[in-house]
């Protein structure tokens, strides 16, 4: 019988809010036992909207705490809390600061009284910090993030150009935070045998920016992002008979295949339409057959039709609640100095685009070895331009290829693939992104990888997993949104569903280190690999399993736009200047009073005209002083340049090969065993560390390298 990769770890959860609960939930996904910890009143989730029809349970606190064990403690008492911490491995809570001395739940007096538990804290801008004490709901912390000013774009910005930002639906930046808090407490978790507990500090406005980080790549290019500019310049979400799909195209034969699918009209005969620039620059005049077209036509026959002849089409619409991780087999490791968790991880890295790249990245930035392997016929992806981005300068392959090794192997020939198989016999971890079956045809599937490395963990991040009926389908980042649900759930409530871009990619990336993580552990305590299977759609449902649950048991969940239930006011407010925004979240009563004593009343009309002659900023450092969870919806100059995620090691400068620094994003987890963790090292080039890969690692000599370099195998 398999063995859960986390049975036997204890944890122990505090929650209040959403990231530290969803933290919790991952860790028992994957077989950890969870205790939540409530007081007398209960966690504030059991009151959190929606609701289940009939019975007013929270559809939230029921996703977030399925699989728990309730326990009430009165943490205010010394020896019931040593009681609990006592028996644990990893403790996670949300206590604001200035609470937690005075119940004993501070980083100092843990670390004293248990110093091998590791203490996992989860903020909206972390533990440490200028604005430590904020508070931040939702939608300030999407704000404060950058992917609030960037939301809506392409249909939903054409129909409602003059509507604030829009919110993603749910509570997806602290689940972004979540989803660091537990990749933080198994990394330090792994570290234990050699430095003992740990304090992790997590802010979600540290993951939501990590997971949005192309914009601050796009920075260091020299390009602001902005929601109008950030449509597809054709594609996106298109309108059918009975509903709405996401088409992507981004390479030359999606592009064939679309044209297939529409029937070859006269217009797409066009030569010059034969090339990505061309195209990226006629996109409305495509779009508008486009959409003609697919007027006509219903959903599943465009999706069916379409991935039948290579068109990334997804349905936009809702998917059965998941679990974003399999496992095929289990896992063991070696221990790694206390300074970086993963040191002595090595990880033969298959990967291409962007959600497997960025898992690859975020497990090196916590010290493992991280090998790349292209070729210069065919590079990653991410490396060359995509028009259809509106981008025809360099790709954003800076922010997921950094403290990376590159190296080249052609891997369509045998030999090429038996020189991958060295390099895999010597790794902790083989990982690949490419559809469902590709591996096998490669002749580098989990069973022959298992052949060269027993113990090897195999990462398989795709579109829609393995196994299953449409295991064959491949998709990008907008499309896993459409497919998974949460794109249908965001937008306005007269209005289309919203695009999820690059977001979608990253949070499959940070979901896929953390069930990498806990491969590691089974490893260790099994001695035996496994292969570890996202499929990315599951993420995306995973990221709105409250709305699931509700449609499950009868509800109709609904784009809502800035609106949520049981908070109010709420919403995004102009402040002064142009194209400026404010995010503005009230929960108490003590709230509402504070901010009327503030404006003047509660009414949308009034709020707005307190807010339209401020500068954002200022208006939110002015509620904050108050009380009121408020923050300026920010643009990517404003957080390259902000003091708060300087200090944190959030935003950290990084040279390039040709000396230019830029801003780069780092890994969204403070340890305190471990403040070295980060970005080491800027983008490789292709091919740039052959010498040390396979000369002192696979001890190839000059000559042999030649041979290989000749036959094009090393290429």
């Amino acid at each position: 019988m398999a063995i859960a990769p986390l049975e036997g770890v204890k944890v122990a959860v505090y929650a209040n809010g959403v990231a530290a609960a969803y933290a919790a939930r991952l860790l028992g996904t994957l077989g950890a036992a969870c205790t939540l910890v409530e007081g007398s009143e209960g966690s504030a989730l059991r009151r959190e909207a929606p609701f289940l029809p009939g019975g007013g349970c929270s559809a939230l606190f029921a996703y977030l705490t399925v699989g728990m064990t309730p326990q009430q403690v009165d943490l205010s008492d010394a020896d019931a809390r040593r009681d609990l911490l006592g028996g644990i491995d990893i403790f996670i809570h949300d206590t604001a600061l200035a609470k937690r001395a005075a119940i004993g739940l501070d980083e100092a007096t843990l670390a004293q009284l248990h110093p091998g538990l590791i203490h996992v804290s989860t903020l909206p801008f972390g533990a440490v910090g200028p604005k430590a004490e904020w508070k931040g709901e939702e939608i300030n912390v999407l704000h404060a993030s950058g992917e609030g000013y960037l939301l809506p774009n392409g249909l939903t910005t054409e129909l409602f150009p003059d509507r604030p930002p829009v919110k993603i639906y749910g509570h997806f930046t602290e689940m972004q935070g979540g989803t660091a808090a537990a990749l933080g407490a198994l990394a330090a978790f792994w570290a234990k045998p050699a430095c003992g507990g740990q304090f992790v500090d997590i802010s979600s406005q540290d993951a939501g920016l990590a997971v949005g980080a192309f914009a601050i790549q796009r920075l260091g290019d020299g390009s602001v992002e902005h929601r109008v500019e950030r449509s597809f310049r054709f594609g996106g979400v298109i309108e059918c008979q009975d509903g709405y799909v996401e088409l992507l195209t981004l390479e030359q034969r999606q592009w064939e295949g679309l044209v297939d699918l529409l029937g070859t009209p006269d217009w797409a005969r066009d030569p010059e339409l034969n090339d990505s620039v061309a195209r990226s620059r006629r996109g409305p005049e495509i779009n508008g057959y486009i959409r003609a077209w697919a007027r006509t036509r219903k959903v599943d026959d465009v999706v069916r039709d379409g991935q039948a002849l290579s068109v990334r089409f997804r349905h936009v619409a809702h998917a059965g609640v998941s679990v974003p991780f399999r496992r095929r087999a289990i896992i063991a490791t070696r221990k790694g100095p206390c300074m970086k968790p993963l040191a002595g991880i090595r990880i033969a890295d298959f990967t291409v685009h962007n959600a497997g790249p960025f898992c690859t990245n975020l497990l090196s930035q916590l010290g493992a070895e991280v090998v790349k392997v292209e070729s210069a016929m065919r590079p990653d992806a991410f490396r060359k331009p995509h028009p259809v981005y509106g981008r025809e300068g360099p790709a954003t392959f800076d922010q997921v290829a950094s403290t990376k090794l590159s190296i080249r192997i052609n891997l369509k020939k045998p030999d090429g693939v038996a020189l991958a198989q060295r390099l895999v016999a010597i790794s902790d971890i083989a990982a690949e992104s490419f559809r469902a079956g590709v591996l096998a045809r490669l002749g580098i599937s989990y069973e022959a990888l298992r052949a060269v490395k027993q113990d090897i963990i195999l990462l398989s991040v795709s579109s829609c997993g393995q196994q299953g009926p449409d295991a064959h389908f491949a998709g990008y980042a907008p499309l896993f949104g459409a497919w998974g649900g949460l794109s249908d759930l965001t937008g306005f409530a007269d209005g289309p569903p919203v695009e999820m871009r690059h977001v979608m990619d990253h949070t499959v990336g940070m979901h896929s280190a953390v069930a990498v993580m806990a491969a590691l552990h089974r490893r260790r305590a099994t001695g035996e690999g496994s292969h570890v299977d996202v499929a990315a759609r599951e993420v995306a449902s995973a990221l709105c399993g409250e709305a699931l649950l509700l449609a499950a048991a009868g509800g109709n969940p609904a784009r809502m736009g800035n609106h949520v239930e049981g908070l109010g006011p709420h919403g995004v407010y102009p402040a002064l200047g142009e194209d400026r925004w404010i995010s503005i979240a009230v929960r108490s009563d003590a709230e509402r009073a504070a901010l009327a004593a503030l404006v003047g009343s509660l009414s949308d009309t009034a709020i707005s005209a307190w807010t339209c002659v401020r500068e954002p900023n200022a208006a939110a450092a002015e509620l904050q002083a108050v009380g009121v969870a408020a923050h300026a919806s920010w643009t990517t100059p404003e957080i390259a340049a902000d003091p708060h995620l300087r200090a944190r090691g959030t935003i950290v400068e990084v040279s390039e090969p040709d000396g230019k620094q830029r801003a780069a994003v780092a890994a969204p987890m403070r340890l305190s065993g471990a403040p070295e963790i980060g970005i080491h090292r800027g983008t490789p080039q292709l091919g740039e560390d052959e010498d040390y890969v396979f000369g002192e690692l696979l001890g190839l000599t000059r000559a042999e390298r030649n041979q290989l370099e000749e036959a094009e195998i090393i290429h």
